[in-house]
């Protein structure tokens, strides 16, 4: 999985990805949050 998400990473700083969002469901939205903090501008939203 931490694999995975920093391949995800170096992918979107390849592309010039400087925001991102994503629903916060259940306890699933940790490690990407994680992950991706401090690279881009991210936002935890609520699906309600």
């Amino acid at each position: 999985m931490s694999k995975g998400l920093t391949e995800l990473l170096e992918w979107l700083q390849q592309e010039e990805c400087t925001h991102g969002v994503m629903e916060s469901t259940r306890v699933y939205w940790k490690p990407v949050y994680s992950t991706l903090e401090g690279y881009l501008d991210f936002k935890l939203a609520n699906g309600q």
